[in-house]
């Protein structure tokens, strides 16, 4: 029997490289592009970026676009070899039977866990939120405000916390004392930012009780400056919820982290 050539060999690897893939993946020609598209649709109408399960189809894709590589490259000859096509149906209705049952029921329980973890996380968030604005954070001793971005500390600085509500007096300070609070992550609000939180409703203390608990009705130090007097800087009187300005006097202090984008314009008015 002569050697066979190098054109021989050429198409024999092409075939057998052609006939492994055909073993894992030749289902996927055809059932992953549906797959791919309903997943895409599940995940745009739920807002959720599951690139996980999106990841787990990537290897099939790639394996279906080698095959079309391979079995472009082979001669015309080898692709009409009756032994080939009878080879490739077999092999796809074998893989098609296995591998794709195998894969829609790792998706649709991949889907079921995320929608069970969405509804879970949705209900605990929806557990947090006090009075549609104020969201309970770092087991109770901070609180977002959905509407202005910032995170406060819900006690003020000597207020301890329990596990269900703060306790205790708020320790007063000097503005300069007050300073000397701020931190890398934490700071003084402005006299903007901290009438964010004055309620005019609720009566005295002018503040949501439920999202600032025991809170006084005292003054609160801000970090703007007051433009009347030099050296005065503003305060928040929680007992009518209106700003002054004081230099000596010492007060409370409520601390603040993020960014609200409300500009410190300074003003030398008490009507905020």
């Amino acid at each position: 029997m002569p050697a066979p050539t190098d054109t021989q060999n050429t198409q024999n690897a092409g075939v057998a490289r052609l006939r492994t893939l055909l073993l894992e993946f030749a289902d996927t020609l055809s059932c992953l592009p549906a797959l791919r598209r309903e997943m895409d649709q599940w995940l745009a109408a739920r807002d959720v970026d599951h690139l996980e399960l999106a990841r787990g189809l990537e290897p099939q894709l790639v394996a279906a676009t080698d095959w079309l590589v391979d079995f472009d490259l082979l001669p015309t000859e080898v692709k009409a070899d009756p032994d080939l096509i009878e080879f490739m149906e077999r092999s796809t209705a074998t893989v098609k039977s296995r591998t794709v049952p195998a894969m829609v029921s790792r998706y649709e329980e991949i889907k079921k866990q995320s929608q069970s973890e969405q509804s879970t996380d949705e209900k605990e968030r929806s557990e947090r939120v006090i009075d549609g604005r104020y969201e309970v954070l770092a087991n109770g001793i901070e609180i977002r405000d959905m509407e202005t971005g910032l995170i406060w500390q819900r006690g003020l600085v000597g207020q301890k916390w329990d596990g269900k509500i703060y306790t205790g007096r708020a320790r007063e300070f000097t503005y300069e004392e007050a300073e000397k609070l701020v931190s890398k992550e934490w700071r003084l609000p402005t006299k903007k930012e901290l009438l964010t939180l004055v309620d005019l409703s609720v009566g005295r203390p002018t503040i949501n009780r439920l999202a600032f608990p025991n809170t006084p009705a005292g003054n609160v130090w801000t970090s703007s400056s007051y433009a009347f007097y030099s050296g005065y800087r503003w305060l928040v009187d929680f007992s009518n919820g209106y700003p002054n300005g004081s230099t000596t006097y010492v007060n409370a202090v409520r601390l603040v982290r993020a960014d609200s984008g409300l500009d410190d314009d300074n003003e030398g008015n008490n009507n905020g």
